[in-house]
């Protein structure tokens, strides 16, 4: 099996949906939760993300039968905040040549307002991200 890609702008042959299936969705009070089981066909585990007045924190446990890829570029008006508990996390920015690896117990913080590049998160490794 080849190394999984997902281009953030379109949804063709792996789209996030094809990745991640929904589980159940709710709102209460102004926040929306969502909860994602990974896609056995790509490996085992959970995504929750959690959005309330313009703010998203997300939260992944899982381990990816092959390297998931997210690519693309993307404008946006955002500060991030990733903690990375347990795992590897490669980002590769285009525009600078620039690639970052997080690993174990590891963060960072950025201002973004243009996303152009990838990140991947490394196959067989238990993934456990705050962000």
């Amino acid at each position: 099996m080849k190394a999984i890609e997902i281009n953030i702008l379109n949804k063709e042959e792996y789209g996030l949906k094809e990745v991640f299936k929904l589980k159940k969705e709710k709102q209460l009070c102004g926040v929306t939760t969502k909860v994602f089981n990974i896609n056995p066909k790509y490996g085992s585990g959970i995504l929750i993300s959690v959005f309330f007045n313009g703010l998203t924190v997300r939260y992944i446990d899982a381990q990816f039968i092959q390297d998931l890829t997210f690519k693309g570029e993307k404008q946006v008006d955002a500060l991030i905040f990733s903690a990375l508990l347990k795992g590897e996390k490669k980002v590769r920015l285009v525009n600078t040549n620039t690639e970052i690896i997080q690993e174990n117990y590891e963060g960072y913080i950025s201002y973004m307002n243009k996303i152009n590049g990838s990140l991947t998160y490394s196959k067989n490794k238990v993934i456990e991200v705050s962000r």
